[in-house]
């Protein structure tokens, strides 16, 4: 067996807990948007029961592939008229707990 150290570059997720996700060393008690080269805090301020269709339309900047929603504590759904940006931009949406 051969052993390779492997090393990874960007935003690595380090650790989760119940409204917390710690990306490298730094702890975030907020909604955030997590790229390999960025991390925007104050997404979505207002959470889950005031997502607006902006909040989705301004993903669209970051160019993604998929985007992946996480909900909190249990996986919900954002209703679909929120994310047609994504859905016209033919950008995947998956949503995690």
């Amino acid at each position: 067996m051969k052993f390779h150290l492997a090393t990874s570059s960007g935003n690595i997720v380090t650790g989760i807990g119940p409204g917390w996700v710690r990306i490298g060393a730094i702890e975030y008690r907020e909604s955030l948007v997590l790229t390999p080269e960025a991390i925007a805090t104050g997404w979505a301020p207002s959470g889950f029961a005031g997502l607006a269709e902006a909040d989705f339309a301004q993903l669209l900047a970051y160019q993604p592939e998929v985007v992946l929603f996480g909900g909190g504590a249990a996986i919900r759904f954002p209703h679909p008229r929120l994310t047609r940006a994504l859905t016209d931009a033919r950008i995947g949406l998956e949503a995690m707990d």
